[in-house]
């Protein structure tokens, strides 16, 4: 009689330990008037949170902080625990997937519908990207976009005489 064979057990891939961003003893001041005092704040993965509270109480400044407008005087800010951004320029945290969207999204209003799409497009890589032709894929892309908000039928439009290109939705396609 044999004995039962057993195979090794298939194992997950690792959960991350460390926090997608974490900020450390943050410290910031503007012409000696403490804007953030030794703040820790942590985002695990698909987390969601919301940073709330009244005019001059920090929120910009954690943004600017995260995403490199700003440095901090003490303290640090880490993403996927091992990499430091506390020193990496505003550029640098964009390839790593760290950007920001303000409330109110623009244009280019002396660019067609097409041309500010092919900028957003070049915006979503590297620098030198910007000045090669746009690919087949970047172009699929392009019409997609125009499908969503609407303008598909209208790619040589000007966004400043067309009042559907200042609408939200068109915004949004630029983003």
């Amino acid at each position: 009689m044999t004995e039962p064979t057993t195979s090794a057990p298939i194992s997950a891939p690792p959960i991350p330990t460390a926090p997608m961003l974490s900020v450390e003893d943050v410290t910031v001041s503007f012409d000696g008037f403490t804007i953030l005092d030794s703040l820790d704040f942590g985002l695990e993965q698909r987390e969601l949170r919301f940073i709330i509270g009244p005019n001059g109480a920090g929120e910009t400044t954690l943004l600017d902080l995260i995403t490199g407008k700003t440095k901090p005087d003490r303290g640090g800010i880490t993403c996927n625990g091992d990499t430091d951004l506390t020193r990496r320029q505003e550029h640098d945290r964009v390839r790593l997937g760290i950007g920001r969207k303000f409330q109110t999204p623009s244009v280019f209003t002396s660019l067609t519908v097409y041309e500010n799409l092919e900028v957003s497009v070049g915006f979503r890589s590297r620098l030198g990207r910007l000045f090669r032709s746009v690919s087949r894929q970047d172009r699929d892309w392009i019409k997609s976009a125009q499908e969503q908000v609407g303008l598909s039928e209208r790619p040589m439009y000007l966004p400043a005489f067309s009042p559907t290109a200042r609408s939200s939705g068109w915004k949004l396609g630029c983003c």
